[in-house]
C-alpha cells in the first residue's frame, strides 16, 4: 500500500472518529431531554392512555429522529477551545493543518517502522504486516515507537505470527532506527543513540588544551580508535544477529522433528486400530465364522465389511459370540498399540 493510499485511509478513519464523536454528543442531548421531560408521571399517564398502535408509531418516529439528528450533527465538526468557545477561521485552519501533519507523521512512522522490520526478516518478500500496527510518540515526535504483528515464514515455509517493535528518532523528514525487536529477540540496538535521544547520555567534556607537540605514531594511530570501535561494535551486532538466527533455525528444526514424530506415532496408532478391527467373527452357537472388519454398531445392529468381497453385512448383536459382543461394547480396538 502506497503512501497516498495510507493517507486516504487515515483521513477516512479521522472523519469516522469525528462522526462518532458527534453522534455521542447528540445521544447525550437526547438522553438529557428524555431524563428532564419524559421521566415524569404525567408523561407516562398520557402515554399509557394511547392505543398500542400509536405508541409503536411515536416510538418508531422518535427513534428515527434520534438517528437522523445524531448522523446530521456528527457529519459537521465544530472546533472549540478548552472552554467550549468556537475557534476563529484562522484557528480552525491551523487546527486542520496540524491534524493533517499528525496524520502524515503517523503514516510515515508506520511505513518506516515496517521497512526497518523487514530488513531483519529472513523472507521479507513473503511476509505481511497485520492491521494492528500502533504508533506512540512524545510531544514533538522526536522519539517514536511502532509496534505490531507480522506474519513471516520460517525455514520450513510455515507462516508464523511474530510481535515486532521499533524505536526511531525523527531527523527532519526521515527516521533513524535506534532499536528493533522481533519476537523475544532484540535484532538491532544503537545504545549510544538511544541514550542521547532519551537525554541519559552525559555531555562529553571538551578536550584539554595542551601545548603544541610533535605528532608521533601513537597519537596518529589513536585518532582512528573511535572509528575502529564503531566497526567492532557493528561486527559484534552482526555476529549476534547471525547467532540468534541460528538458534531460531535450530529451534524450528527441533520443533519440526517433534511434530513429524508425533504425526508418525498418530498414524501408526490409527493403522493399529484399523488393523485390530479386522478379526474372525463367530456366531453365538459357534457354527459359522467370517473374517471381516468392524464398521459400526447402531442400536442392536452390527455392520461388518467382508475382507474378501468388501460387502457390508448387518448382523444382530445377540447373534454374535460373547467375545465379539464384548469386543464391540468395550471398544477393544482402541487397546491396540
Amino acid at each position: 500500500m502506497g503512501h497516498e493510499a495510507r493517507r486516504r485511509n487515515a483521513v477516512k478513519l479521522y472523519a469516522m472518529r469525528q462522526i462518532i464523536a458527534g453522534s455521542v454528543r447528540s445521544a447525550k442531548r437526547i438522553s438529557k431531554f428524555f431524563s428532564e421531560y419524559t421521566m415524569r408521571p404525567q408523561f407516562f399517564a398520557v402515554w399509557r392512555a394511547q392505543p398500542i398502535g400509536q405508541q409503536i408509531y411515536f416510538a418508531t418516529l422518535a427513534m428515527c429522529a434520534g438517528i437522523f439528528i445524531a448522523c446530521g450533527s456528527g457529519a459537521t465538526t465544530t472546533y472549540v477551545d478548552s472552554k467550549g468557545n468556537p475557534l476563529s477561521e484562522e484557528q480552525v485552519a491551523a487546527k486542520k493543518a496540524e491534524d493533517r501533519r499528525q496524520i502524515d507523521l503517523e503514516i510515515s512512522a508506520k511505513s518506516s517502522g515496517e521497512k526497518y522490520c523487514k530488513k531483519f526478516l529472513k523472507y521479507p518478500l513473503d511476509s505481511s504486516f497485520n492491521w494492528d500496527t500502533a504508533v506512540s510518540h512524545n510531544s514533538d515526535w522526536s522519539l517514536t515507537s511502532v509496534t505490531g504483528t507480522v506474519q513471516a515464514p520460517n525455514s520450513f515455509g510455515a507462516k508464523l505470527t511474530h510481535e515486532w517493535g521499533v524505536i526511531m528518532q525523527r531527523e527532519g523528514d526521515s527516521w533513524k532506527l535506534l532499536m528493533c525487536s522481533i519476537g523475544n529477540d532484540t535484532v538491532y540496538q544503537d545504545a549510544d543513540a538511544m541514550a542521547a535521544a532519551k537525554g541519559d547520555r552525559p555531555t562529553p567534556s571538551p578536550p584539554a588544551v595542551t601545548p603544541a607537540a610533535t605528532p608521533d605514531l601513537a597519537s596518529s594511530s589513536g585518532s582512528s580508535a573511535p572509528g575502529q570501535a564503531e566497526a567492532d561494535a557493528a561486527a559484534a551486532r552482526a555476529a549476534e544477529i547471525d547467532r540468534q538466527r541460528e538458534l531460531a533455525e535450530e529451534a524450528e528444526r527441533q520443533e519440526a522433528q517433534r511434530v513429524a514424530e508425533a504425526r508418525r506415532k498418530e498414524a501408526a496408532k490409527a493403522a493399529a486400530i484399523e488393523a485390530a478391527k479386522t478379526r474372525i467373527w463367530k456366531t453365538a452357537d459357534g457354527q459359522y465364522e467370517i473374517e471381516a472388519t468392524f464398521v459400526t454398531a447402531i442400536g442392536n445392529i452390527v455392520k461388518l465389511q467382508h475382507t474378501d468381497t468388501q460387502d457390508v453385512i448387518e448382523v444382530p448383536m445377540e447373534k454374535l459370540s460373547l467375545a465379539d459382543q464384548d469386543f464391540i461394547k468395550h471398544r477393544r480396538w482402541n487397546e491396540a498399540e
